[in-house]
């Protein structure tokens, strides 16, 4: 009967790769599979019902698995509908964003950081898109917490600076000397929102920021 399991073994193969087409084995093509080794077996000497009952288990298991995913994959585009609402809620909201990157379009620009100790002396220093300090702003001892200054776009000499991308670094210290970690942020106002591949973003007089990178929305959490 050799030759009978090498017609079925044949058979089998063919109808899963007609059914696959070059693409990855489905739960239908696994259930295909399945069926064309019932029709292809010896009747002399028939698939093990262990073996077989086996088998119906994995197809099982498989089915669960593509239904979960089909689950997960709508609770995503869920998600993500539910971001892009509320980020139209945004439109005209004053929001803080955790960003040491910023936009100065000739108005003042509210920037800041936030200490998570007190610290001894904390000094932030605007850099343009050269990698150049620009300007330099210091705060005597400032306490934990929040901290926002307007920058007006001028130099340390007092000069206007053009329109940018400008980028904020902090340096903080305690009372010993050593570097406190602080968290550069931009407060403003949103004025529009993007939605393109995938990702939403709300735009603002001072940049383009993730709805990710929001820490606080009119003084509340997002």
């Amino acid at each position: 009967m050799t030759t009978i399991n090498t017609i079925g073994n044949q058979a089998a193969t063919t109808a899963a790769g007609n059914s696959i087409s070059g693409k990855a084995l489905g739960k239908e093509d696994f259930l295909r599979l399945l069926v064309a080794q019932l029709q292809n077996q010896d009747p002399l000497n028939p698939a093990d019902p262990t073996q077989f009952t086996a088998q119906l288990a994995q197809f099982s298991s498989l089915e669960q698995m593509f239904n979960m995913n089909e689950t997960l994959e709508g609770l995503g585009s869920l998600s993500g509908d539910m971001e892009r609402l509320s980020a139209l809620g945004l439109i005209g909201r004053e929001v803080v964003a955790d960003s040491d990157i910023f936009d100065y379009q000739g108005q003042t620009a509210r920037i800041g950081y936030q200490l998570p100790v007190q610290a001894s002396e904390v000094s932030f220093h605007i850099l343009n898109a050269n990698n150049q300090t620009v300007a330099t702003l210091t705060d005597a001892s400032p306490a934990a917490g929040e901290h926002f200054y307007l920058w007006d776009g001028t130099s340390n000499a007092g000069t206007p600076l053009p329109e940018g991308s400008y980028r904020l670094v902090v340096n903080a210290k305690d009372a010993e000397g050593n570097t406190i970690e602080t968290a550069p942020l931009v407060r403003t106002r949103v004025d529009g929102i993007q939605m393109a591949g995938g990702q939403t973003r709300v735009e603002t007089g001072n940049g383009s920021f993730s709805m990710a990178q929001l820490r606080t929305i009119d003084g509340g959490t997002p």
